[in-house]
């Protein structure tokens, strides 16, 4: 989806982000950070559990102060 597109559909409804509320340049900027800036949380949360993937403990030893 371009960037226009996505700009467009924040200013429909539901969304309905009229340029009073948000200057047309903002919007560029939120809509291009939907586009490209975005990663895939699937890739980190088991969203059938709302749990983190991965080791929990492998970062753990960075976290604790001695």
């Amino acid at each position: 989806m371009s960037v226009d597109a996505i700009m467009k559909l924040l200013r429909a409804e539901p969304h309905g982000y009229s340029p009073d509320m948000i200057r047309d340049d903002e919007l560029l900027r939120v809509a291009a950070f939907i586009r490209e800036d975005q990663h895939d949380a699937d890739l980190f949360i088991d969203r059938a559990t709302s749990t983190a993937k991965g080791d929990p403990g492998h970062g753990a030893p960075a976290h604790i102060l001695e």
